[in-house]
Formats: C-alpha cells, structure tokens, sequence
C-alpha cells in the first residue's frame, strides 16, 4: 500500500470528511452520481405485486405491470411519501416488473454511515430575495436556477423539523436531503421566495425576529398565516431585536444580560404561538453567535433544534442546538451553488489525521500507525478466500437477476472488508434462498467478523478517547457504526466528541457573520475600501479559517499583510489559506488551484504540503524518441 493510498484511506474515514455530504447507501465516494429519471409523488393505486419473501426487517417484492415505488410503499410503510426509502436502498428511480426490490421495512442505517463516508445535510440560509446589489440579496432569477437545479438532479428537500429523528438516530433522511431557511422576515419572501418554493413542492423555514414585524419590509402577520397554512413554510424563532446574544450592552450587568437572553428566546416563541397557532421549536441565533447562557435558554423554553451560521453538512452526529448552516450570497453563481448544495467543496477540517499524527508523534510513526489503520480499514480478514463470482447460481432461484446482483455485491464488500453492507446483501440473498447453505454461512461469518472488529474498534477507540485523541477516537467510531449501524454506544460517543469541538471552537466565539456585521446589509467589498488592518484581523482570519471561509480569510489577510509587511507569521496564514482554499478547488477549477498553490509557496517556501501539491499537479516532461537512423 503506497502512502498515497494510505492519505486516502485516512481522508476517508476522517470525522470531518464530507466526500459525498448528502450519499446514503448507492451513491459514489467524493463526487455525486448523476440522478436517475425519478418517479414523482402520485396518487398511487394499490400495488399488486408479487411478495417474494419476508422477515421482520425486509421484503423483497416484484412489482406488477402499474406499481410504483409510492404505491409499494404505501403497502408496506403505511406512507405513499416514504417511496424514497425504496427508491434510495435499491438505488433505483421507478418500479419495473421483473426487477425486485427490497422494502426496509425497519431503519437499516438510519445515520447514513458506511465503509468510506457517511451523510450529511447542508442546511442553505438566505436572507434577501430580489433587486439590488448587496451580499445578502439573491436576484429572484438566480433563486429559481437553484431551486430548478435541486429539482433537476434529485435533491429531496426537507422540512427542518424532520432532522431531529436524524439526530437521534431514529430515522434515515434521504440521501440528497437539504434544507431551505430564510433568515429575518423580509417581505420579499412572500413576494419573490414563495411562488417559486409552491412551483417545486419545496418546504422552507422562516426565522423571524418579532420586532421587525410592523417595518415597511417585513413580512405581515397575514402573509405568514397563509405561508403557514400552506403547509410548506414553517415560521420560527430568531429572537426578538435581533440583538447578539454574545456580547454584551454598554454597562449591562450580569442579571441584566440573563435577563435579555431569555427574552430574546422567550418572546419569538410566545408571539409567533400566539399569532399563528403553530409550535415553535426551532431558533436561528442572530448572526449565528451563542454561548452557554442562550444553549440554556433554549432547552428552558421547549426548542428542540437551533441554528448557527458556520458552514457544512450536518451528520447525524451533530449537537441539535448547533447545527451548521451554509450562507447562500447574491455574488454566488450556480457552481458556487453546486458546491455549497451538495458539499462536495472538500474536507472540513484545516488539518488532516497525518498531520495530527506527524506533529503529536513524528512522521516515521505517523506513516506507520496510518498504514497500520489504513489496512485495518480496507483490508479483509485473512481467512478469506476469493470467490468465483462467474459460479453457476443454484438451481431453482425465484428471480436470478437479482440473486445474481445481490450475489455479487454480497462478495464484493466481503472483499474490500466492508462487513456492515456485506451483511446486509447476505441476508437479503438467505431470505430469497433459505434453502442456500453457502449464503448462511457466508452471512454467519460476516457476522462473527462484525461482532469481532467492532469490539476491537470500541476498545481502541475509547482508549483514543481516554488519551485526548477526540479524532482518532471519532474514527474509529464511525468505523464501528459503519459495520454496526445501530451501535448506540458509538453513536453517542461521536455525539459527545461533537460536543465538545463544538464547545472549544464555536462557543462564545464570533462567527464570520458577526466579524463582518456590516454585510448582512451592505456590500462587503464597498466597506473593505474604508477599513485599516490591525492585529486582531490574524485572529479573525484564524476564525474563518476554522470556519472553511478561506476566500473571506484571504481577502482579510491580504489586506493584513499589505499592512504589515515585516509579520511572518502574517504571511504565513495567508500561504496556509491559499493551499486551503487550492485543496478545495482541485477537482473544479484546477488551474484556479494551481496559482494558489503558487501564491502559497511564494509566500511561505516552507510549506511542504503546498509544495508537493504543486509538484503533483505539474506536466510529466515529455518523453524524446530517439531518431532513426535511415
């Protein structure tokens, strides 16, 4: 295994990697499949297919000439609306005769976790949409090209309610799960917003701060009431006066700023219930600030989820009262979009596992205890021995077609060490052939190597965990969840570890909203102009850094080491931002990424990562055929 290889295997199975952030089970690693024609929501008749067989978790079906995946799943899971469930674990679009599918009739792996990536769901915030220039303003054309793109290419948008069985554990969401929120009130959510979200079926979710009620561009009570009874938007909680929750007043005491806390939690709550009849459970925190006093607020008055503004998909893992929301700019064209929609920009995390590894151990150990998880990851047990997948089928199968595809995917997984999907298809195979020996001791022996490797993985992952290695720790519990999904006990251990990453990076800090107040009514690049740089700009750059903002850290930073020419440490942050920001542009925009390698290692020649990065990307020198002599 080459070192190559085993980078890849660690950005794999990393707890920040969002290779794919809205994958379940079908889709590809690191970049989205391309959508299959989907069957839209009917009215469906009942379906009159052929029950192959049955257990307590499955049903393999064989739909008749008619069927369609909402009128099987209104046979077998009581809801015509839960036709993805089918259409994502079969990862098919329509039901076709001839062509079986498995019901879950139970959640098989409800966090999304699988052998080389887990699900996530970007939650998109707006705030604007219409005329005008500003940052925070969405031309209405560009909005309808979003959403036009969303319907177009498979993305299920949700209602944000519906991430909190997500959260628990409970309940999968589907596998291009996104969700739209709207930050404020603005009437041009009624005006420009609305009619588009109805011309899609799209739910969205209005976060209202009271107060702006009754202002010449707000929404009025009569608006929301009918958005309300439409049934696809959701009005909720953003405080009061939009006041930040962080900071505090001029001379305010401690009880006094308590005070201001709960009203700002308190009255959006009790306004919007009375004023709507509709439970308000969710809050978006003014310029995504919150600290401890507010989380305590929060869970006092009865909300469930809460909102922040620092970007990324949220896993299953996520901390209910932070979840991550992706800002969505009047400057972004639709690429940006894609990007930010699907969360294929790249890892999450400024620093790799190797690189936690290289600085805490050195790099001889680093490589070695990377390869050494790499082949735990990958590899098979040892024992087993490859299969003849060309093997006749046994005689006497119900639907070949499928015994055979399941067969070989079965054998597949087995070989590449995924045990917890592997499982899955043995089991699918002995329900269709009980009579099979071979598929009950195949499925046996995954099994036993399941029971195996995840006690394994949960020994040396809370010791990871007792040592203060969060990280590795995380690992290796997704590994477990990736051959157990119903593990509660690494679920709850990656909960914990989010928690507190949460705790130590984002808690009582600024967001990049607040660092830039200005811009949620401005244009940011008209107030860069009237700005100076000063030390504290370092500070904030590092924030947005760990934020993945990198474009925003840059234009801080230059501006930063315009000022002052002298600071190393200066043009230091800016050389790491711009191979940050290059990392994240390798697939799409590789030429926009190589002159960022080069800006990088300009400004730090000490950068060896940017360095071998640039390395890579550069020519093979051509190759000279020596002449022929005639």
């Amino acid at each position: 295994m080459s070192i190559r290889s085993v980078g890849r295997a660690l950005r794999h199975t990393g707890i920040a990697l969002v290779a794919a952030a809205v994958l379940g089970l079908a889709g590809g690693c690191g970049t989205l499949p391309q959508p299959l024609p989907t069957e839209r929501p009917t009215s469906p008749a009942a379906a009159n297919g052929q029950e192959l067989a049955r257990n307590a978790r499955f049903v393999l079906y064989d739909p008749a000439p008619g069927d369609t995946l909402q009128s099987i799943a209104a046979r077998y899971l009581g809801s015509a609306e839960r036709w993805w469930e089918i259409a994502d674990f079969n990862a098919v679009r329509s039901a076709q005769p001839g062509r079986v599918v498995a019901v879950p009739l139970q959640p098989v792996n409800p966090g999304g976790v699988v052998h080389d990536r887990y699900q996530t769901v970007p939650i998109l915030c707006y705030h604007r949409i219409g005329a005008g220039s500003g940052k925070m303003i969405v031309s209405a054309a560009s909005f309808a090209a979003q959403l036009d793109w969303l319907a177009r290419n498979d993305y299920r948008v949700v209602r944000l309610k519906d991430l909190r069985q997500f959260l628990e554990g409970k309940r999968a969401l589907p596998r291009r799960a996104v969700v739209i929120t709207f930050d404020d009130g603005y009437s041009s959510f009624y005006k420009q917003a609305y009619p588009l979200l109805k011309k899609y079926d799209f739910p969205a979710t209005v976060f209202l701060y009271t107060d702006f009620v009754g202002a010449g561009d707000s929404l009025t009570w009569a608006q929301m009431q009918e958005m309300a009874g439409s049934g696809l938007v959701d009005i909720q909680g953003h405080s009061k006066t939009h006041s930040n929750l962080i900071q505090r007043l001029a001379g305010e005491s401690d009880e006094r700023y308590r005070e201001r806390i709960e009203t700002e939690v308190r009255v959006p709550r009790d306004v919007i219930r009375q004023k709507l009849l509709n439970p308000v459970t969710e809050y978006a925190y003014p310029y995504g600030d919150v600290n401890e006093l507010a989380l305590d607020a929060l869970a006092r008055n009865g909300y469930q989820l809460a909102a922040t503004v620092n970007p990324g998909g949220n896993p299953f893992f996520a901390q209910p009262f932070m979840l991550r929301r992706t800002m969505i700019y009047g400057d972004h064209d639709l690429e940006a979009f894609k990007s930010k929609a699907a969360g294929v920009s790249g890892d999450r995390i400024p620093m790799s596992l190797l690189r936690v590894l290289q600085e805490r151990t050195g790099r001889a150990a680093a490589i070695a205890c990377s390869i050494a998880l790499a082949a735990c990851v990958q590899a098979p047990v040892a024992t087993d021995k490859p299969d003849d997948s060309s093997q006749a089928l046994p005689q006497g199968s119900p639907n070949p077609a499928f015994e055979q595809q399941q067969r070989e995917r079965a054998r597949e997984l087995t070989r590449q060490g995924a045990y917890g999907e592997a499982a899955v298809a043995w089991e699918l195979l002995t329900l269709l052939r009980p009579d099979v020996d071979d598929y009950v001791e195949k499925l046996r022996r995954v099994r036993a190597r399941i029971e195996s490797r995840v006690a394994q993985r949960m020994q040396s992952a809370d010791q990871a965990k007792r040592r203060g290695e969060s990280e590795q720790a995380a690992q290796l519990y997704l590994q477990v969840l990736a051959d157990d999904p119903i593990n509660t006990q690494a679920a709850d251990a990656l909960r914990a570890i989010e928690r507190e990453r949460n705790r130590r990076n984002f808690l009582g800090k600024p967001s990049r909203l607040t660092l830039t107040r200005g811009a949620m009514y401005e244009s940011e690049q008209s107030r860069a102009t009237t700005q100076t740089a000063d030390r504290n700009d370092l500070e904030h750059a590092s924030l947005l850094m760990h934020q993945s903002e990198y474009a925003e850290a840059i234009r801080l930073l230059e501006r930063y080491v315009k000022a002052f020419p002298q600071d190393e440490a200066g043009r230091k942050a800016l050389a790491e931002a711009c191979f940050q920001l290059a990392e994240r542009k390798l697939a799409s925009e590789p030429k926009a990424a190589q002159l960022l390698l080069q800006r990088a290692v300009k400004l730090d020649p000490s950068h060896d990562q940017a360095a071998r990065r640039l390395q890579q990307l550069a020519p093979a020198p051509a190759r000279t055929t020596p002449a022929v002599r005639r």
